[in-house]
């Protein structure tokens, strides 16, 4: 997913067990606006953007 960036202790962690930093998955959940949108459908609530960050790519279905 490309977060190793964002959680540094993680990463440090997982170096310090002599594995890879990037060497865990994570699972995002993601909330909809009042209107049912979700963060990555164009109609998503404007201002509530900067609050539900995605740490990757949207899921395609």
């Amino acid at each position: 997913m490309g977060c190793v960036g964002l959680f540094p202790a993680l990463a440090e962690h997982h170096t310090r067990a002599r594995e890879a930093p990037e060497a865990y998955r994570m699972v995002q959940l993601a909330w909809p606006d009042p209107a049912g949108a979700l963060p990555w459908e164009p109609h998503f609530a404007g201002e509530l953007a900067p609050v539900q960050l995605l740490l990757g790519e949207p899921p395609t279905s």
